[in-house]
């Protein structure tokens, strides 16, 4: 897979971290802004992409979705794997040669070429704020670790793919401000049938950011398998391994992502098709999004018309 068009300026945010959950509470540590960073992938009309969050945990869990995630893509065959955040715990990595970055992220680039974002946990630890800034670096280093930046486009076949800085979204102030106005700029230039939005988490501020502009914003975690919301497909990712929540589907959620597991995202001009598959690799169940808006289950009964 070829990339290309790397902008990269290292830095980041502070996020206070406690019990090794983001309070959304940031710090002033001075470290510069991440520039957005643009990526070419050189995939055909077809894209197939594992998608994935939570995945910064070395456990049996951990390794048993992986390991489903590389049968899937070797018998398959994929173009990519997504990594959508916490992907160092549990706190990001302390240098650019952290060892945890080969063990936590270069396992999944020997499936297929992985592109990063950043999540909450990926900073560093508190008060320092350059966690995904060292990600970066390291990923220079590392061709089939696609992570230019903490944002970035991504022209992927039938699919454009944006990768978004929940903690800066969540920092608010004129880093979100810039942040969403790059989005805009990079939605208005985009010709491709699918841009896709690729978040850590869905709280108000990346559901606001990405509400009615992204026609599918993929997001880490077990639980809202699939729910339809201001004229866009939140689609869950399922964890590589973390222990799940325990809470019920809520109203207006297709199914429950498996809490270990992945999604597979096949993408075709006219069609995305999402197969939500467990770490006991057996597939819980699929959806498509079609040109029109109209979703469906593989079955053909049509869940929402445009």
């Amino acid at each position: 897979m070829r990339t290309s068009g790397y902008v990269v300026a290292l830095g980041g945010f502070a996020l206070l971290m406690a019990g090794g959950l983001g309070l959304g509470l940031w710090l002033n540590a001075g470290v510069a802004r991440m520039e957005p960073g643009a990526l070419e992938l050189d995939v055909g009309p077809e894209l197939t992409a594992v998608i994935v969050g939570n995945s910064g945990d070395d456990t049996p869990d951990a390794r048993q979705v992986r390991e489903a995630a590389a049968a899937y893509c070797a018998e398959a065959g994929c173009d990519l794997v997504v990594l959508l955040g916490d992907t160092v715990l549990p706190a990001g990595p302390d240098a650019p040669d952290d060892p945890r970055l080969d063990a936590r992220i270069g396992a999944w680039a020997a499936i297929a070429p992985t592109v990063v974002v950043p999540g909450d946990r990926d900073v560093g630890p508190i008060g320092d704020g350059r966690g995904f800034g060292r990600l970066v670096s390291w990923a220079r280093d590392n061709p089939d670790v696609l992570a230019p930046s903490a944002t970035f486009d991504a022209d992927a076949g039938p699919a454009l793919l944006i990768g978004l800085d929940s903690n800066e979204l969540l920092g608010g102030g004129a880093g979100a401000d810039a942040q969403r106005a790059w989005l805009d700029q990079v939605l208005a230039a985009n010709a491709r049938p699918w841009p896709v939005a690729l978040v850590h988490d869905v709280d108000a501020a990346e559901v606001a950011a990405v509400c009615g502009r992204a026609r599918v914003a993929l997001h880490a975690g077990p639980g809202r398998s699939w729910v339809e919301r201001c004229g866009t497909t939140f689609v869950a990712s399922g964890t590589g391994g973390e222990t799940p929540s325990g809470e019920p589907a809520p109203q207006g959620s297709l199914h429950h992502t498996p809490a270990a597991g992945f999604v597979v995202m096949v993408a075709q001009p006219d069609r995305l098709e999402f197969r939500f598959i467990g770490a006991d690799r057996r597939e819980t169940f699929r959806a498509v999004k079609v040109a029109s808006g109209a979703v469906e289950l593989v079955d053909g009964t049509v869940l929402r018309q445009p």
